[in-house]
């Protein structure tokens, strides 16, 4: 009976023996693959903050241009509607519009083209004002001046600016209709000037 006791007792150390250098070795074991981990998240972390840092200066890089462009468009404005006719001569057309529609005898056209590929409408008329008064006065007054005609007049936006104001224009008809107007200007839908925050209340 003492001889099976003491060979279960010798067996039981062997095992504890055995556990205790597995645990050991696991232990080892993962101290070497946190070593190995940490220099790789710490890395990780780095590269994360390079790439946040290279998207930041690509933004403000890509913002800058746009500032650049849309000074570029400043006093430029589109027609939109006026069926393309051969040998037409834009400069003229504006001209005549101006004077018609607008009794602006004295607003000067610095060129006017057609510009775009005019699909379904023909492409619209890109037309650069001489001054930026003139272009606000025709903005301003487009609506009650062209409303007995089929084309309309609007802003020449940049591309980031055009899909800045198509991003929120049903909420800004919802104000509307609430009584609440709002402007876009200089890339931003504005109230009484200042740039308007929209929200879920919106």
């Amino acid at each position: 009976m003492k001889t099976t006791l003491d060979d279960l007792f010798d067996q039981m150390k062997k095992l504890e023996s055995n556990l205790n250098r597995s645990i050991e070795f696991q232990s080892a074991r993962i101290d070497e693959l946190t070593s190995k981990v940490d220099p790789l998240t710490k890395q990780n972390e780095q590269l994360q903050k390079e790439v946040q840092q290279l998207k930041d200066r690509i933004s403000l890089h890509d913002e800058q241009l746009n500032k650049q462009e849309r000074f570029s468009r400043r006093n430029n404005i589109r027609i939109v509607g006026i069926p393309a006719t051969e040998g037409e001569n834009c400069v003229d057309i504006v001209e005549e519009m101006l004077t018609t529609k607008f009794d602006m005898n004295d607003a000067v056209v610095e060129r006017a083209h057609r510009d775009g590929k005019g699909t379904p409408r023909s492409p619209h008329i890109l037309i650069k004002l001489l001054s930026y008064r003139d272009k606000l006065d025709v903005l301003r007054s487009a609506k009650s001046a062209l409303k007995d005609v089929k084309y309309f007049i609007v802003d020449d936006l940049t591309k980031q600016d055009l899909a800045e104001k198509k991003k929120w224009a049903n909420q800004v008809k919802e104000l509307y209709n609430k009584g609440i107007k709002l402007r876009f200007f200089a890339g931003k839908w504005r109230r009484s000037g200042q740039p308007h925050t929209f929200g879920e209340s919106d």
